[in-house]
């Protein structure tokens, strides 16, 4: 079997048409030009198991050559290949994988007999996929009349429907799947325009700018549609254009469905952790927000195994009441819990600290010596806060001791095993201090088996009147006396972002305790950075008001917070807040009469 490429010089006789010469080579132009769209590699063997075509990504896979495959026997470039059972038995046959030792390429490949009009077998053909790569198809038929019919069956057994047409945007070739998504027959299809609205003028920019292009069509059916358009071009001339049409309008509903499974299932996530028990020890920690039980959930499976743990958040989020929850709720509650500021000392400080000293070991050094944070943690739990602010230095210190789990003081010789649960912390972006060079990778992941992220109040406003509520029973004077807060009050608490956490909101509490009159936290007692707006321009003190009243009340009202406001912040002291009013004697003390401010 001579095999004809578009490239070829071939003396076909005097007998031959010269029109049918030239509709040979078009033909084959045409050919090769769809194939080339295509990812599989195409492999075609004679009856005498000879290689007689083999298309370019073919050659890709098993970077071989043309020269050295055409003509030569199957076996021998491809040894253990399907070809030789097809030939032999007429059987179509797939293979999962197959490795070729010559080639060194791993692929898919699915063999198909290939007959001629009386039935009889005169070949076999292959279609290969490599493992490692999708790549776009290239084919160049040897072939043209025998081979015509079988690229057709290639076509048609393909999901994405195929459609060419020449420069004048007729149809010259359409598989299977095109003609179902059209519903119409070969007949009415070839030589006639596309029928999608759309798909013409994709096909017709394609020609008219030799570029490819992908866009998505709605059809007639209401099917979602990709197109993939891109020219034949023959000997750098657009000579038609061919279009790859996809229905994926079953990957838009899937995606749709998965969309929604997925809120779903976020949704059901968040009542199963607001639902589910926690550990005694974790109920000290005040909040019924999702994001909370999520990470305190996750907290809790933590602390019945003996993992590391690290604590992510922002200062005031309660990192160090989680570390202690998750303490209390392990097989080490009996032991000691000891906590540790890595922030707060000096390396030479930290260092004894951490690992203790003996004896004569440095200056100043305890008659005796004494035993470091590690050794007094033993059987227990070391809580190590603020480890983003670890220099270097003991990051490599604190790495070695993780490792091995003994503790040798400085200056002393004696190495002393540990028993030892590590729970770390911090607020600081460590991923992009690795990047840095700030913080050491190994000592990253040695702490961070399991992470807990303790989200901002922010995050969780919600759970600003149960905080509320309880630091207000912790900071009352007396349960009999109980000091409660106005609702005016509590919405600006919900308003305000707390940079400073559960921490300030704490502070808040207590202070506006203080200042609370008749037992009603009202907003004039809170700090002034929680009632005052952001202008444009500037900041300007807002006075809080109820609902809506007679403007005289409301005048009122405001005179009274405003002379309120103003001695809280004299510090009690009426004559400074007589100047900031920039009142007489008189009438200041007038209007304190008359509002029974005391």
């Amino acid at each position: 079997m001579k095999v004809l490429h578009q490239d070829s010089k071939h003396n076909f006789g005097p007998n031959v048409p010269q029109d049918a010469l030239e509709r040979l080579l078009y033909q084959n132009a045409f050919l090769t030009a769809i194939l080339d769209s295509l990812d599989v590699g195409v492999c075609f063997v004679n009856k005498e198991k000879e290689i007689i075509y083999v298309n370019k990504e073919q050659l890709n896979i098993h970077n071989l050559t043309m020269e050295s495959v055409l003509g030569k026997q199957v076996g021998e470039i491809f040894p253990g290949t399907g070809h030789i059972d097809v030939l032999e038995t007429g059987i179509s046959s797939t293979k999962d994988e197959i490795q070729f030792n010559t080639t060194g390429a791993t692929v898919r490949p699915k063999y198909t007999p290939i007959v001629d009009g009386d039935n009889n077998l005169i070949g076999s053909l292959a279609f290969v996929k490599a493992i490692e790569d999708y790549r776009e198809f290239s084919i160049e038929v040897k072939s043209i009349k025998s081979i015509y019919e079988r690229f057709s069956l290639i076509f048609n057994n393909l999901q994405e429907a195929i459609v060419a047409v020449d420069t004048m945007g007729k149809v010259v070739y359409a598989n299977s799947a095109y003609l179902q998504i059209c519903g119409e027959d070969m007949e009415n299809v070839l030589k006639n325009k596309l029928k999608f609205e759309g798909l013409g003028t994709i096909a017709m920019n394609t020609l008219r700018n030799a570029k490819s292009i992908n866009d998505n069509l709605l059809s007639s059916k209401d099917m979602q549609l990709e197109v993939i358009s891109f020219p034949i071009i023959v000997d750098e001339e657009v000579v038609g254009c061919i279009c790859i049409i996809r229905d994926i309008t079953v990957v838009q509903t899937l995606t749709e469905r998965l969309e929604r499974t997925t809120h779903m299932a976020e949704y059901f996530k968040k009542q199963i952790y607001r639902q589910k028990a926690l550990p005694t020890a974790f109920e000290t920690i005040i909040g019924n927000s999702a994001c909370l039980k999520e990470q305190l959930t996750i907290a809790a499976k933590a602390a019945v195994t003996s993992c590391r743990v690290m604590i992510r958040g922002s200062n005031g989020a309660g990192k160090e009441l989680i570390a202690r929850a998750i303490h209390a709720s392990s097989t080490r509650s009996t032991g000691p819990f000891i906590a540790v500021n890595c922030a707060a000392l000096p390396d030479a400080l930290l260092e004894s600290e951490l690992f203790g000293y003996d004896e004569g070991a440095f200056t100043g050094a305890k008659k005796g010596g004494k035993p470091g944070k590690f050794e007094l943690a033993n059987g227990g739990t070391l809580f190590l806060d603020e480890i983003g602010d670890m220099s270097v230095y003991m990051q490599a210190k604190l790495l070695r001791i993780l490792q091995n789990m003994e503790n040798e003081r400085i200056g002393g010789t004696k190495v002393q095993k540990l028993d030892v649960r590590v729970i770390s912390a911090t607020n600081r972006d460590l991923e992009q201090m690795i990047v840095d060079g700030q913080f050491r990778e190994d000592l990253y992941y040695r702490m961070n088996v399991v992470m807990v992220t303790v989200p901002d109040l922010k995050e969780r406003k919600g759970d600003i009147p149960m905080l509320s509520d309880y630091f207000l029973k912790k900071y009352s004077k007396s349960e009999e006396d109980p000091i409660t807060i106005s609702k005016e009050a509590l919405e600006l608490l919900e308003l305000y972002d707390w940079p400073g956490n559960v921490r300030e909101l704490e502070n808040v509490i207590e202070r506006s305790v203080v200042f609370a009159e008749n037992g009603v936290i009202q907003p004039f007692h809170l700090p002034s950075n929680l009632w005052l707006n952001d202008f444009e321009e500037e900041k300007q003190s807002v006075v809080i008001i109820g609902n809506t009243k007679p403007l005289e009340e409301l005048v009122m009202e405001c005179e009274k917070q405003a002379i309120k406001r103003a001695i809280l912040e004299a510090g009690n002291n009426k004559s400074k807040a007589m100047e900031a009013l920039q009142l007489s004697r008189r009438a200041f003390y007038y209007k304190l009469n008359k509002y029974n401010i005391s």
